[in-house]
């Protein structure tokens, strides 16, 4: 029978991958029957997004200054008779490095990204998402393979499967695109790092090929850079091509309404829309940056660019457009890969692996 452990799990910070990620463990485990209490920062996507799926989550501002928080969350670990601490993003890493000399139990940090930090070889394992933020944080904070474990962030693979065209059609309409319309896609953050403006440097190229293309921006429009990027559309003469679609709820619909994912970013420590993307059978182009290139497989489920060339990536988008049944081949494959690699029971089997090793090997346990 399957060990059940009490788990608290801290997420800082709103609306991100890693925060929707976070928010997704924490009712994959409740559903695997742990008892897990999820720990957010009050007015946030994370507390938000868990009310509405029916989980009622403790608010904390997570503020490292001074003991008052400390106290009170050894109080709630007391009182729920937490077992292990997970934390997800920069504040809940800080917090959870030092609530672990408070209350003396294991603490795990979900490595989502690839920076330095003090805070890393204080936690009893460090979980990187890709093979590439395992190799920097190895490198980066000299941690030793006993504390720093591989695990790739899952995709609920069945929902994607679920989708029908009239889902599909309704989410098209919503856009503003018609039948006809070639649409490649964006999704994420509107922040230097993903690439937007080499995307848009890649436009002119693109519509002179395929006049018909419309980029669907999937992420928030009134950030500085997106202002930045929608200045630089004017200026470009593509703006009529965009279309500024603001976060979307239901990412299987929207993966399965566009024709071609873009992941043009700067740096990706793992990658999720690519593998978002995949699992709707879609080709991606993405940038030859951190864990993208362990989703994307060139010329297999996607092309692979050098990352800041925006005529390499108007070239792999041109060639994608091109050809519809090498689009169909690349987006199969892709499908194929993630239904293998990143299905939530292997996950989660791999997590409750993890979980076990560390509370086995503990020195009192």
């Amino acid at each position: 029978m399957r060990d059940r452990w009490r788990i608290l799990v801290i997420i800082s910070g709103g609306f991100s991958g890693a925060a929707k990620y976070a928010v997704n463990q924490s009712l994959w485990l409740h559903e695997r029957g742990h008892q897990v209490t999820t720990v957010c920062m009050p007015d946030t996507w994370p507390e938000k997004e868990l009310i509405r799926r029916g989980i009622k989550p403790w608010s904390s501002s997570l503020s490292s200054w001074g003991p008052s928080e400390f106290r009170r969350m050894a109080k709630l670990i007391a009182e729920e008779k937490i077992d292990l601490v997970h934390t997800h993003n920069t504040r809940a890493h800080v917090f959870g490095a030092i609530l672990r000399s408070w209350v003396r139990l294991p603490v795990v940090a979900t490595a989502h990204h690839r920076h330095f930090h003090f805070h890393w070889p204080m936690n009893d394992l460090v979980i990187a998402n890709s093979e590439a933020t395992k190799r920097f944080h190895r490198r980066a904070h000299l941690l030793s393979a006993r504390k720093l474990q591989l695990l790739y962030c899952p995709i609920d693979t069945e929902t994607f499967d679920r989708v029908n065209q009239l889902e599909i059609d309704k989410t098209r309409a919503r856009w503003d695109l018609t039948p006809d319309d070639l649409s490649i896609a964006i999704v994420g953050n509107v922040i230097v790092r993903k690439g937007h403006d080499i995307l848009i440097s890649a436009m002119p190229r693109i519509l002179h090929r395929f006049p018909s293309t419309k980029l669907v921006v999937v992420g928030p429009k009134q950030t500085k850079f997106a202002l930045h990027c929608q200045a630089m559309a004017r200026k470009l003469g593509v703006d009529h091509a965009l279309r500024w679609v603001g976060f979307e709820t239901n990412m299987a619909q929207a993966m399965h309404a566009i024709d071609v994912c873009i992941c043009s970013s700067r740096e990706e420590s793992f990658g999720l829309t690519a593998a978002e993307a995949h699992a709707a059978g879609k080709p991606v182009v993405a940038s030859r940056v951190g864990g993208l290139t362990e989703i994307v497989g060139h010329e297999t489920t996607g092309i692979v660019v050098s990352p800041k060339s925006a005529e390499q990536l108007a070239d792999a988008v041109i060639r994608l457009l091109a050809d519809t049944q090498l689009r169909h081949d690349l987006g199969q494959q892709g499908r194929e890969h993630v239904q293998r690699l990143f299905r939530i029971d292997k996950h989660i089997d791999e997590l409750e692996s993890i979980y076990g090793n560390l509370l086995n090997h503990l020195p009192n346990g």
